[in-house]
């Protein structure tokens, strides 16, 4: 897209002495640290696990429930100042290669203030949209005091703007991944005033924790100091300290004169999209990993933020985010944000249903699967609606809003497939793909769309490349194998099968498709590039088995299940699937859908939850 691309060319010349002064000094870091990974780890799939556990402990927080990085993270968050340490140092967090760390030359790693502006602009465009929890009024005023020439600057002005700059810059490398390090240049410098700014009360605080959050989950950095799913901890904690989850928070005084009715309004307005915000990264780093949700919705009274309804949706497809509090223009945009909410509490509503422990539930199956459906016809429900949201259509002229997933109808199709995967894939409460032919088509059905859906945002420039990305796109990719095997393994009468047999060209197509999405996603950091191809074993494998089911007679072919080619290269993977789940008791999506197939191999039934 050309404004995207004109201004990643603004950002290159700009920053250029700043980026190979800082690649240096990272590239000898990585040769040091690559060195010690040689002497440590063997070669092989053990490297191959160590890379990919590498990944999983970016995505959402840790392979471990309390680790050393979590640790040193929050006791600087209880601190005063921030205390740099050795392991800090190691982690990412270079005190020495930041200009404005004890200097009052704090903005001299700053952009052109023009260029600041164009990556606010593409901040409020996109990122915005999803996680709209400061006010852009006045994220611009503190861009304005940033950079005004007075000595004294505002910790939090100068936060705010260092982790918008950052985000903003993440989302505008997507076309030039090498620049990845500007996003890693605002966010340091953002990193050295945190401490001032969770020293504040209020709702300054959260809004810091939100973008730490942000930033990391959105980007492809393989700094690993920030731990999400810690963070998201603490926010949630924050928030029911701060009764954000209670609607009587919300209500102001009735003897408020209108101006300042307004502007309190407006002040609740800013503390209900933070809270609704957390609510949604909560439910996407709980999928990632498997664990429990930090905020249950039974313990919330607050509505969702008012939005536009379809005939209130302004005609334009111009950006949203940046619109004055009250306008068409921002209930539309909030409309947006609302339905990637009401997604994500259908996530929650999954998880708690059906991937929970069973232990302390006496629910038949009968009534797993009435959850089940009942949930299928909510997420069909809510997929419905999205023709209701102020969407820009592929063939719109290049501009910041057409750039933006969130805006692009493809994304929640992708959306409904992923949360499809979550409703039949097997689960603790659930595991009736290998016998049920309606629930194994529907995963077949859903892997398919998704990996396809996937390669078409990648292909439009519209994928949100990341670690969470990378999660999802590969248990698409594995749960379109897991399908295809079950259904030329089906010998037995009582084994799931497809509707159709898919000929040798749709799964070449489609294996090849999320082959592509996984290089793709992997080739911004070079620690997980191994995954993509840890998928191409398990796609060649069940390709080599189509071929054969295709020229040899079906009996014969079915006969003998531990004799297919995808389970034996299987068997070989399964170390490395395991490393690759992100969550130590392997509770993640991955971890359980290769150990369904794995324990199937033996003919029994292994529960693993």
């Amino acid at each position: 897209m050309d404004c995207n691309e004109s201004l990643t060319q603004q950002l290159r010349r700009s920053e250029e002495v700043t980026r190979r002064s800082e690649e240096a000094t990272r590239r000898s870091e990585d040769v040091e640290r690559a060195g010690t990974e040689v002497v440590q780890d063997s070669p092989g799939d053990g490297e191959v696990a160590e890379e990919v556990i590498q990944m999983s402990l970016i995505a959402g927080g840790g392979h471990h429930f309390v680790g050393s990085t979590s640790g040193l993270l929050l006791a600087n968050l209880l601190q005063s100042r921030p205390q740099p340490s050795s392991s800090l140092t190691t982690s990412g967090w270079k005190p020495n290669s930041l200009p404005g760390l004890t200097s009052p030359q704090a903005n001299s790693g700053l952009p052109p203030k023009t260029l600041a502006s164009e990556l606010l602009k593409a901040y409020c465009s996109h990122d915005h949209l999803c996680y709209p929890f400061l006010s852009t009024k006045s994220l611009y005023r503190s861009l304005d005091a940033v950079y005004e020439e007075s000595s004294a600057k505002d910790p939090v002005d100068a936060f705010f703007v260092d982790m918008t700059l950052a985000i903003g810059t993440a989302q505008v490398h997507k076309f030039n991944w090498n620049g990845v390090y500007d996003a890693e240049t605002h966010y340091n410098r953002a990193m050295t005033r945190l401490a001032d700014v969770l020293a504040r009360d209020g709702i300054e605080r959260l809004q810091a924790l939100l973008l730490v959050c942000q930033y990391r989950m959105g980007t492809t950095s393989s700094n690993t100091t920030t731990s999400v799913w810690h963070l998201i901890g603490v926010a949630a904690r924050t928030c029911l300290e701060m009764g954000l989850h209670r609607a009587a928070t919300y209500a102001l005084p009735q003897t408020l004169d209108d101006v300042t009715r307004k502007v309190k309004e407006e002040e609740m307005e800013t503390k209900r999209r933070c809270f609704w915000s957390l609510v949604a990264l909560d439910r996407v780093t709980s999928l990632a990993l498997g664990r429990p949700l930090a905020l249950q919705l039974e313990d919330i009274d607050v509505d969702l933020p008012p939005s536009s309804t379809a005939d209130q949706l302004p005609e334009d497809s111009s950006p949203l985010s940046s619109a004055p509090y009250g306008t068409p223009q921002y209930r539309a945009a909030t409309s947006v944000f609302v339905h990637i909410v009401r997604y994500r509490l259908i996530c929650g509503k999954i998880i708690n249903a059906l991937h929970r422990s069973t232990k302390h539930v006496t629910f038949s199956n009968t009534s797993y699967e009435e959850m089940r459906t009942a949930l299928a016809r909510e997420l069909q429900e809510w997929h419905t609606e999205t023709a209701n949201l102020p969407l820009v259509k592929s063939d719109t002229a290049a501009s910041p809003a057409s750039g933006s997933s969130f805006r692009s109808e493809e994304w929640y199709r992708l959306l409904y497939h992923n949360g499809m995967l979550m409703l039949f894939r097997p689960s603790p409460c659930l595991n009736d793909a290998a016998v049920n032919s309606i629930a194994l088509q529907n995963v077949y059905d859903s892997a398919r769309e998704a990996i396809s859906l996937y390669a078409s945002l990648h292909r439009s420039r519209k994928l949100n490349y990341s670690w969470i990305t990378m999660h999802a796109v590969f248990l698409a990719g594995l749960s379109y194998i897991f399908a295809l095997r079950h259904h030329f393994s089906g010998s037995e009468p009582q084994r799931a099968r497809l509707h159709t047999t898919p000929t040798i060209n749709q799964v070449v197509n489609d294996t090849r498709a999320c082959s592509k999405v996984l290089v793709a996603v992997s080739e911004r950091w070079d620690l997980a590039r191994n995954c993509s191809d840890l998928f191409d074993r398990l796609s060649d494998a069940v390709v080599a088995d189509v071929v054969e089911a295709s020229v040899a007679a079906p009996v014969q072919f079915s006969a003998d299940l531990a004799g297919m080619t995808v389970d034996s290269t299987f068997r070989d993977c399964f170390g490395d699937l395991q490393s690759l789940g992100l969550d130590e008791f392997h509770n993640d999506a991955i971890s359980q859908l290769s150990q369904e197939w794995f324990f199937g191999l033996g003919g029994e039934s292994h529960p693993y939850y």
